[in-house]
């Protein structure tokens, strides 16, 4: 376990978590029963002693992991969640000797642990360009840039085109009916579930659904039609919000990292925040973003405080006194969590809704 401090920085830089400890990587293992993975490692010599801090600084920032350090060892257990996907990996330097020229040589293993395989390739390309990068950069004292949206863009599944006006003339529907009637569709799947890996498909679904063009502003449509609202159960978008919503508080850790993000997306529309709101999400997200500490809720965390902030957002928010005080509680543990993402995202938060510091 590592001792951490917190750097905080303005708005557009926002805080991130710094080791207080340095970062020794151990000697590479000669055992012969000792083998690193063969497609996920490499190896880089360095001039400057600080590859393992740039390593960090890579997971932390340009990946936007959640991350748990251990500075002993130069490891790093590492988690990426996502509308698209949940993948945990580690991450672990070694130092392996000097090469010709004098340079101390380390090598750079990542081991996924569970997730999309090919989300987690991409992820461990990603960290050995940026690595890369950056040790040349650090090495000729010059920066090196990286996109900060980079993490979010790695496990971005494609998202299917709309169907050719053709086929939905056929089928006797619009694309925004197409969109309400998936997000049915999802919800029964979902209710109808009864293994873990399956109810997990299904929620994930739900969230990459609220990614593609079009989808969360057809059901922030049907939500305003007033025949949809008075149909039991409510309308589609009534019905998705209050399930997302329980999801918070009592799926497992990786469907409710789905059901977060999935919250994020959908309160992007203006149409749905009203919806959200009065399910009991507000109260719901400010409490899971504040509860949610270990690394493994790191989606759990960063998706309802996003969520939050779109709410906060809405010229017509009118909150409880339940509301407040656990919107409240997410802002006083936003600003000590050391997560520059959440920190980002409660500052906006407060802003919005005209809070003091």
């Amino acid at each position: 376990t590592t001792t951490t401090t917190t750097t905080t920085t303005a708005a557009a830089a926002p805080t991130v978590q710094v080791p207080s400890r340095p970062i020794t990587p151990k000697p590479l293992p000669k055992s012969p029963v000792f083998a690193l993975e063969p497609v996920s490692h490499f190896r880089i010599a360095e001039d400057a002693p600080q590859l393992p801090s740039y390593v960090d600084s890579v997971l932390r920032e340009t990946l936007a992991c959640g991350v748990e350090l251990d500075s002993s060892s130069a490891k790093w257990r590492c988690v990426h969640a996502s509308a698209f996907s949940y993948i945990t990996f580690v991450v672990t330097v070694y130092s392996d000797g000097f090469d010709h020229d004098g340079k101390a040589v380390y090598v750079v293993e990542a081991q996924r642990r569970s997730g999309n395989v090919q989300d987690f390739m991409s992820f461990y390309r990603a960290l050995k360009n940026s690595v890369r990068g950056q040790g040349q950069g650090a090495a000729q004292g010059t920066p090196v840039l990286s996109s900060p949206m980079l993490g979010q863009s790695l496990a971005r599944k494609r998202c299917m085109p709309p169907p050719p006006p053709a086929l939905l003339e056929s089928l006797g529907m619009g694309l925004q009916q197409m969109h309400v009637a998936s997000f049915n569709e999802l919800l029964r799947l979902e209710g109808a579930a009864s293994f873990l890996d399956a109810h997990r498909e299904a929620v994930r679904a739900l969230a990459e659904l609220t990614q593609e063009d079009g989808a969360c502003a057809a059901l922030a449509e049907e939500a305003e039609d007033e025949d949809e609202q008075r149909r039991a159960g409510g309308s589609v978008a009534q019905q998705v919000c209050r399930r997302l919503v329980k999801l918070l508080k009592d799926g497992d850790v990786v469907t409710s990292s789905y059901a977060a993000n999935a919250l994020a997306s959908l309160s992007n529309e203006p149409g749905i925040r009203s919806v959200i709101a009065e399910a009991g999400g507000v109260s719901a997200l400010a409490t899971a973003a504040a509860d949610a500490e270990s690394v493994e809720e790191v989606g759990l965390r960063r998706g309802s405080g996003e969520a939050l902030r779109n709410l906060a957002k809405s010229p017509d928010a009118r909150l409880s006194d339940e509301d407040i005080t656990a919107v409240h509680r997410f802002l006083v543990t936003a600003n000590s969590s050391g997560d520059g993402v959440l920190t980002g995202f409660a500052t906006e938060a407060r802003a919005a809704l005209g809070l003091q510091a």
